[in-house]
């Protein structure tokens, strides 16, 4: 919002006469030029207006200093909001000249001691940062977006979303360790500025990121590492039901029995676990209890398997293999 100093400009009328005045005249009336247009939010013609005052009240005699200086000053109050609300105006439009008006106006604010502005524009400028990354991440040119986001990064250290942004384009470039470093950098900052969204964004990338990645080294034989990989996902959030039963069953197939029982009733006490999940625990629980040589409690989780895609394994294990008894 334009503060109410701004919207309550006054005009300024000076009388003609001597070759002094007259110069006077031409910047009070680029003064007022300026001050019209930047109530009427014409913020690029009032910059232009109004640093044509200022290098007019530069060039006078000293007979009209003072009356001069006033007239400077008021000129250089208006400049800076200039330049920063011509920026808000078009960073849609023309993002790269609303990043050179915020920098000018940040660069002006410093010089003329606007500390509001100033303040408004160290804030702009990150944002304006993070669209342009976006939009190159979104050509695929991730080494200018990661260029724009950490730019960002260097003006505002605690902008949280753009660990994000970055642990994005490192999964997109399938670099591992610096993703993770990044997503785990995204809650770590979200976490210490209350910013909920962001953290929830960074956990769900991270553990969906490790769960897919568990599900494909599982497919592919390799279980230890498919066991790592749902650990990684699992302490992002221990409440990521989906990963209990295939992190359960990659444990059973490494024959880390006593874990995955563990696991498994850990899974199962989910207050958020469907019923077929829980079913599915079940089945994994009795596996690693018949891995374990333990024949009762084996029988009594298998029987456990009540629905889902593991109920004729589980009857079969019941009545053919282990002749569980009542």
């Amino acid at each position: 919002m334009i503060m109410r100093y701004f919207a309550s400009l006054m005009l300024i009328v000076m009388p003609l006469g001597i070759f002094a005045q007259q110069t006077a005249k031409d910047a009070t009336d680029t003064y007022n030029q300026g001050a019209v247009a930047f109530n009427n939010k014409s913020y690029k013609e009032a910059i232009d207006a109004l640093n044509k005052c200022i290098e007019i009240c530069k060039t006078l005699n000293i007979e009209a200093d003072t009356m001069i200086q006033g007239l400077k000053l008021k000129a250089e109050t208006i400049l800076p909001g200039s330049y920063y609300y011509y920026a808000t105006s078009i960073y849609k439009t023309d993002l790269e000249s609303a990043i050179v008006n915020t920098e000018k106006a940040a660069e002006v604010a410093v010089i003329l001691g606007n500390n509001d502005i100033k303040q408004k524009s160290t804030k702009l400028m990150p944002q304006l940062l993070k669209v342009k990354g976006t939009n190159f991440y979104k050509l695929k040119d991730f080494d200018n977006a990661l260029l724009n986001y950490n730019k960002a990064l260097e003006l505002n250290p605690k902008y949280a979303e753009m660990y994000f942004n970055i642990g994005v384009v490192y999964k997109d470039q399938l670099k591992e360790t610096e993703m993770r470093q990044a997503f785990d950098k995204a809650i770590e900052v979200a976490k210490s500025i209350s910013d909920s969204k962001t953290q929830t964004n960074a956990v769900d990338a991270a553990k969906s990121f490790y769960y897919n990645k568990g599900v494909l080294l599982s497919q592919a034989k390799d279980f230890i590492a498919a066991a790592d990989a749902y650990k990684i996902a699992l302490s992002y959030d221990e409440g990521y039901d989906i990963a209990y039963q295939p992190y359960v069953s990659a444990l059973n197939e490494i024959q880390k029995y006593a874990e995955a029982e563990v696991l498994a009733q850990k899974g199962i006490s989910l207050q958020t676990i469907t019923e077929e999940r829980k079913s599915n625990l079940y089945f994994e629980m009795g596996r690693a209890s018949q891995g374990k040589k333990d024949i009762t409690s084996a029988c009594a989780s298998y029987r456990r398997v009540t629905i889902g895609a593991y109920v004729q394994a589980a009857k079969y294990q019941v009545e053919q293999v282990l002749k569980c008894t009542n």
